[in-house]
């Protein structure tokens, strides 16, 4: 993937101030957010209309422009939290692993 392309942000808190900073510093790359509201009805008529054309749905989508939106530039990488938090899920991996039950 090109590290210099804007990522997309999508869902319920792509809107989000606190989300949309905590993205560019945690990646360190710019983000897209798209203006259209209904993206996931978006998504499923471009792969609607993929399957009728036989298109690719990421090709009608992109013909379509659902990502028109700002983008926000790139800040620095945060690596001091990124190294942190590498370190709680290193340390929490243990507490996930499911392990079969004795009876």
């Amino acid at each position: 993937a090109d590290r210099s392309a804007p990522l997309l942000l999508i869902g319920g808190g792509a809107r989000g101030t606190a989300w949309q900073q905590t993205v560019r510093r945690l990646s360190g790359r710019p983000v897209q957010v798209p203006e259209a509201k209904e993206l996931v009805a978006l998504g499923a008529a471009a792969q609607a209309a993929g399957l009728l054309t036989g298109e690719d749905p990421a090709a009608v989508a992109r013909r379509w422009n659902t990502a028109r939106g700002p983008v926000l530039d790139a800040v620095e990488r945060d690596e001091q939290t990124l190294a942190r938090i590498s370190g709680v899920l290193s340390d929490a991996a243990p507490l996930l692993e499911r392990t079969p039950e004795t009876h």
